[in-house]
């Protein structure tokens, strides 16, 4: 168990990123390398037109986030977005 202090000491390095092609939502995820990460999904031909992007949290947090964030997106359109498919 991790006491308060361990969360503040850990790094805000991680984001949490949503891609778009026009207004629909296409992908959900995390990374600590934004600009990395949106060139690998471009490089595998991942269709968006743009993309949107959380301020830095740590590691855990980002990650509940995204899980919060793709079990709200599921339960409301009935299925996870289109890049997200593997899940």
């Amino acid at each position: 168990m991790r006491g308060a202090g361990d969360y503040l000491s850990q790094k805000r390095d991680t984001v949490n990123y949503t891609l778009r092609d026009r207004n629909k939502i296409v992908y959900m995820g995390i990374t600590n390398d934004l600009d990395r990460r949106i060139a690998e999904h471009e490089r595998d031909g991942k269709r968006f037109t743009n993309y949107s992007s959380s301020t830095k949290r740590t590691q855990d947090s980002a990650l509940k986030h995204e899980t919060e964030d793709l079990a709200r997106y599921k339960r409301n359109q009935g299925r996870f977005p289109k890049y997200n498919d593997k899940l």
